[in-house]
């Protein structure tokens, strides 16, 4: 966490910082919020600093589950448009066009690769 605040590019130029006091501050509240090992720091507001009030613990694989739908680029709604038009003929060359993504993105798209979870 401190490494990411101080010496991480993306994390610097957003002023994103470690409002924890010392490490004791943190070490309290990881055994507050019942930390276990292996588990990850999510920051719920991705503006927002590394703070008691924008912390949590989760596993590693609820983790990956959570940053997976905050990176997304494309709301469910252009998923199910892009499969709707893929179903009634429209290329996903024209698709991928149309929305401003690769053509792979695409094609993983329309036939269930990525954004399997949208229906």
């Amino acid at each position: 966490m401190v490494w990411r605040t101080k010496g991480s590019k993306s994390y610097v130029a957003k002023g994103i910082e470690n409002r924890f006091k010392d490490y004791e501050e943190f070490r309290d509240f990881a055994l507050e919020e019942d930390m276990k090992a292996g588990d990850c720091i999510h920051r719920p507001d991705r503006a927002g600093h590394y703070s008691r009030e924008n912390a949590e613990f989760v596993d590693e694989k609820e983790h990956r589950r959570i940053t997976g739908l905050e990176r997304r680029k494309l709301s469910d709604n252009q998923v199910r448009e892009m499969r709707a038009l893929w179903k009634c003929g429209m290329s996903t060359y024209k698709i991928c066009r149309n929305m401003d993504i690769s053509q792979r993105t695409c094609w993983l798209v329309v036939n269930g690769g990525a954004y399997a979870d949208v229906v």
